[in-house]
């Protein structure tokens, strides 16, 4: 019964997904990313921001159209409005970076609450030489294994943190075992100083799983390993330019990719048209009406399993 309240619960609750189709789009280190989206009718006077997801139910805001602007993020992400007969959210993210390797949201607020308008994986190619970076690549649902190798003078506590700017890398997990909570059930840590190396091994990987990880001393003074973890729907994903998700892509949004150049001299020239938009006002409505009735089916049901209760205690 429990489970049913649930399942229900979310389907009911605005915003919520019970899938998780995304757009993915790759760049490569330096360059510049510009994602194009259909208004949707009935939230053209909200507010509308672009997220990035770092664990199973948060995401942290990049930048959004009231104005505000991540700062960790350096002013290198915009967001804005065409109000032609296109009528385009414009998002931009310039001069990519290795941690800028992650899942983000654009999302729309209605309120009361955030409404996910798409999903896009953002996968940024191409190591820079001064981090040293490993790539370990990893398949939806699958395994990933992350390696940290020490010397007998290394014996200090680590951490495996993964980075969400340039100044911010979040601790994940403990060379004492410890993990954070969002992970307790996908990770296990194993620290064999005999051989000098601090293994995580991430299971049933999520898209929002990729991105940049390191492998540090407790103090943050040294770092020992630096991994970007890139996810992909198949084993043997294609790098390079923009390529889009062999799953069923959503069709409110488009991609264009820019070399490294100078941004100012290329922004006329990157207006491209997105497909037909499969987000319309019916849809919603449709989508509305479900959760209403989900709702009164499980009220419904709490009602008349109390009530049964009732009945059989009184026999």
């Amino acid at each position: 019964m429990k489970g049913l309240v649930l399942f229900l619960l979310q389907l009911w609750i605005p915003g919520s997904q019970l899938y998780s189709n995304f757009y993915a789009v790759r760049g490569t280190l330096g360059e510049t990313i510009f994602v194009h989206c259909k208004h949707v009718p009935e939230y053209q006077n909200h507010v509308h921001s672009w997220c990035r997801q770092i664990n199973e139910g948060e995401c942290e805001t990049v930048v959004d159209t009231s104005g505000l602007n991540n700062s960790g993020y350096e002013g290198r992400t915009t967001m804005s409005f065409t109000n032609d007969k296109k009528r385009l959210t414009n998002i931009t993210v310039r001069q990519l970076q290795e941690w800028d390797t992650g899942l983000y949201w654009w999302r729309v607020w209605t309120g009361y609450t955030y409404q996910v308008v798409e999903k896009i994986q953002l996968l940024v190619e191409g190591l820079n030489p001064t981090t040293g970076a490993q790539v370990v690549r990893g398949v939806l649902g699958g395994t990933a294994t992350l390696h940290c190798f020490y010397t007998e003078t290394e014996d200090w506590s680590k951490l495996w943190c993964k980075q969400r700017t340039r100044d911010n890398c979040n601790w994940l997990f403990h060379s004492d075992g410890k993990i954070i909570h969002y992970y307790e059930k996908r990770a296990a840590v194993f620290d064999d100083q005999k051989n000098g190396r601090m293994t995580v091994t991430l299971r049933d990987l999520r898209a929002w799983d990729a991105g940049l990880y390191k492998c540090e001393k407790l103090d943050r003074s040294r770092i020992l390993n630096t991994i970007l973890l890139l996810i992909s729907e198949d084993s043997s994903p294609v790098t390079g330019a923009v390529t889009q998700s062999e799953r069923p892509s959503p069709t409110i949004c488009s991609t264009k990719y820019l070399p490294n150049t100078d941004f100012l001299q290329h922004t006329n020239s990157s207006q491209i048209d997105p497909t037909a938009s499969s987000y319309t006002r019916s849809q919603y409505q449709v989508w509305d009406i479900l959760r209403w009735i989900s709702f009164l089916v499980m009220i419904t049901c709490l009602i008349w399993v109390k009530c049964g209760k009732k009945n059989f205690s009184r026999r």
